[in-house]
């Protein structure tokens, strides 16, 4: 009998939901049946669901099968880790994979990143099988056209976190305290993190940034604390969502938008409305984008497309090379696992860039029509070639039929 497949995905949580929809049109490319089941209903409507068609496998993105809590164990449950946080699909609260002790219990666990960037690595023997596996590209929504490509255009497309500025009647806030030691605040630690160590997705992971915190909570406090004492201090806390996920995010995005600018490149950004409260960026910000067509039209019209992230190997990337586009990349520090530099070739398919160097490194490739263009030719063979949804359901295939094999 061939597998009947579930996507277990949520409507709320729109860029998930999205790789849902790609990755069941993948499947149903190369012959699974495969269905969606929208967590948005209610677990009620879900166990019901899932009980009625008896599926053989259920796959969900951000959870793990003890997260998740609902699925038999009959089912072949594969879970797709993105994020150190993961939302609760019953509660809608977000909650750390690290803290999570239910973290776990799926028979396939799926990294998009190295365990050790989310700070995971110590979970990993209670994992039965893991590995990593990529985002992939939907051909008939992202394909070259011949548009009309503006040499000095830039964009950036993406998410920039709310200013510091919001948090201000929260930075007086104790985080720990020990007798005869001034408290550490939130502030203290934000102001660390974004002007000490200047955090950054392109060169520190969330294990960089605990371990930050971890350093300074000793050193003011005397403490001889480690990370996982920060893990369980802070919990699900949203002060530390703030300081793993958000500062980072917003360090480079600011420092990548002002390289664009300081090159005098021509800059649209495309994203949620948080752009519009830097004012810096606001003269900039043009709208958010809600339809692949409109973000495969960007893609075609921007001869400078400009990826910030700790994966090079981002969704965003893949649909800009099918589109026949060329995407500037920034370096990462990581040392992930099949990245992009193990999949494509910076300065054929793709252009790199250091974060300290943006303005320069973008400046040296204006007026290189020609070769700009050959890049954007040479990724789109590439990315058809094996970067597609089906690809990553052919992997997922593979890695099902060999854990039966083990099984067995």
């Amino acid at each position: 009998m061939s597998d009947r497949l579930i996507l277990l995905v949520n409507s709320r949580a729109s860029y998930y939901f999205s790789l849902g929809l790609s990755l069941l049109k993948g499947f149903q490319q190369v012959g699974v049946d495969c269905k969606v089941i929208d967590w948005a209903n209610g677990e009620a409507v879900v166990v019901a669901e899932i009980a009625r068609l008896q599926p053989t496998v259920v796959f969900e993105i951000n959870k793990t099968r003890n997260q998740s809590g609902i699925i038999p164990s009959e089912v072949i449950h594969i879970g797709w880790i993105h994020d150190s946080w993961y939302i609760d699909d019953r509660s809608g609260d977000k909650k750390s994979h690290c803290y999570d002790q239910n973290f776990g219990g799926s028979e396939i666990t799926y990294f998009l990143l190295n365990p050790e960037y989310f700070a995971l690595e110590s979970r990993l023997g209670g994992l039965l099988s893991w590995s990593l596996l990529k985002t992939g590209v939907d051909i008939d929504q992202y394909y070259p056209c011949d548009t009309i490509t503006n040499e000095s255009a830039a964009s950036i497309c993406g998410y920039i976190p709310e200013p510091l500025s919001v948090y201000d009647e929260f930075l007086g806030m104790s985080v720990l305290s020990c007798s005869g030691k001034s408290p550490v605040t939130a502030g203290y630690l934000i102001d660390r993190l974004m002007n000490y160590y200047k955090v950054s997705v392109a060169k520190h992971s969330v294990r960089d940034v605990y371990h930050f915190i971890t350093t300074e909570l000793n050193q003011k406090l005397g403490l001889n604390v480690d990370d996982d004492f920060v893990i369980k201090h802070f919990g699900n806390h949203w002060l530390l969502l703030l300081m793993d996920t958000e500062l980072p995010r917003m360090n480079d995005r600011f420092a990548v938008a002002e390289g664009v600018v300081s090159a005098g490149l021509q800059l649209s950004i495309y994203g949620p409305g948080q752009w519009e409260r830097w004012p810096k960026f606001k003269p900039f910000y043009k709208r958010n984008l809600c339809w692949s067509s409109e973000l495969a039209d960007v893609y075609r019209a921007t001869r400078f497309n400009i990826h910030n992230g700790a994966l090079g190997m981002h969704s965003r990337v893949l649909d800009i090379m099918a589109c026949s586009g060329v995407v500037f990349v920034n370096k990462n520090s990581h040392g992930n696992v099949d990245d992009i530099e193990s999949n494509f070739t910076a300065g054929i398919d793709y252009i790199e860039y250091e974060m300290e160097s943006i303005s320069d490194d973008l400046s040296f490739w204006i007026g290189r029509e020609k070769q700009l263009v050959e890049v954007g030719r040479s990724a789109l063979e590439k990315v058809r070639t094996g970067h597609q949804w089906k690809h990553r359901a052919l992997q997922i295939l593979t890695d099902i039929n060999e854990l039966r094999h083990i099984v067995m």
